[in-house]
């Protein structure tokens, strides 16, 4: 679950919903290129009157406060915002996050975590394309059959000719999920030098 809400508010650092996922709480890390920085709470209403936004928390220098209408906001806070979940896309861009939901993800590893998340996302996200990579054959029947939408390829998500069969080029986001941590970093390791 923390997974997928990473993939469906990217650029923050968490994001949990409330009130059936009308609301959310998010966690977004101010960056340099927030044009908030040195901004008023109270005058972020007047810059956007549309956004339904609440700011509720900062932490800064790893001290947590409530922010008075006449706090500012500084470069490396972490802020605390109550959004209307509608608004998150135009929320996040407001405080200088423009990452897009990644609709062509790749996970290696169909072990519990592999599976759930793909079965998730298959009901919250109908336009993404899910490809998942499992070593053990029996285990990639299995959750071949269980899902609807989603491409399993049998094979080992360490091996290049596997990686290249799962199109890893056109993947936008790569999830190494196996049961194996030392597995998931050579993974990651070999991801990183097809991005390149």
């Amino acid at each position: 679950k923390s997974i997928q809400r990473k993939l469906e508010a990217p650029g923050a650092l968490d994001s949990v919903p409330f009130s059936e996922n009308n609301i959310r709480l998010l966690e977004i890390l101010i960056k340099d290129n927030c044009k908030l920085i040195d901004i008023k709470l109270n005058d972020l209403t007047k810059k956007f009157p549309k956004l339904d936004a609440n700011v509720v928390a900062i932490i800064r220098k790893d001290k947590t406060f409530i922010p008075k209408k006449t706090d500012k906001i500084e470069f490396n806070d972490k802020v605390y915002a109550i959004i209307n979940s509608s608004q998150m896309a135009e929320t996040l861009n407001a405080f200088g996050h423009e990452e897009k939901i990644s609709k062509k993800i790749l996970i290696i590893g169909g072990g519990n975590i592999g599976f759930n998340l793909a079965k998730n996302l298959e009901n919250s996200h109908e336009s993404a394309r899910i490809k998942i990579i499992e070593k053990n054959k029996d285990r990639a029947e299995y959750i071949a059959n269980e899902l609807n939408n989603s491409l399993v390829i049998n094979g080992n998500g360490l091996e290049e000719d596997v990686l290249k069969e799962a199109n890893i080029d056109d993947s936008e986001t790569v999830l190494a999920l196996t049961n194996d941590d030392e597995d998931n970093l050579m993974v990651s390791v070999l991801v990183e030098k097809f991005s390149k």
